[in-house]
């Protein structure tokens, strides 16, 4: 699917409310594999950004407002007006940017925060 220049890879299965999956980096749509096989009862739309997986590596680069833009082509291509947004990691700064350049297109958005290595985080609290 084209979007800003860049060929995107979109899996789109089932119908019902839309739901975005938007993943997070160094991965690509396959990590919501499971969510898209579960979720009978939605349309999931789960995008490889431009630069992962199955999707092309544009020539004008990379930028938060980029893949937001993209993801609205792919709506916009797919005759959505608007979706529920789930973001992990950088997906949900994209969501959150998704939500801020085009207002009314999430109808809601749900954001996924990965902890990382519990020893980094106790490292992180000691003081000193």
């Amino acid at each position: 699917m084209a979007a800003g220049g860049a060929d995107l890879a979109v899996e789109v299965r089932g119908e019902g409310v839309p739901i975005l999956f938007i993943h997070g980096f160094p991965f690509d749509r396959t990590m919501w594999r499971h969510q898209l096989a579960g979720l009978s009862r939605w349309k999931r739309v789960a995008p490889d950004l431009r630069g992962a997986g199955a999707s092309s590596v544009p020539a004008d680069g990379y930028s938060v407002a980029r893949y937001a833009d993209d993801l609205v082509e792919v709506l916009d291509t797919l005759g959505l007006e608007r979706a529920v947004v789930c973001g992990l990691s950088l997906g949900g700064y994209i969501l959150f940017e998704l939500l801020r350049r085009h207002p009314g297109r999430g109808a809601r958005g749900g954001v996924l925060q990965h902890e990382g290595d519990p020893r980094l985080r106790r490292r992180a609290a000691r003081p000193g």
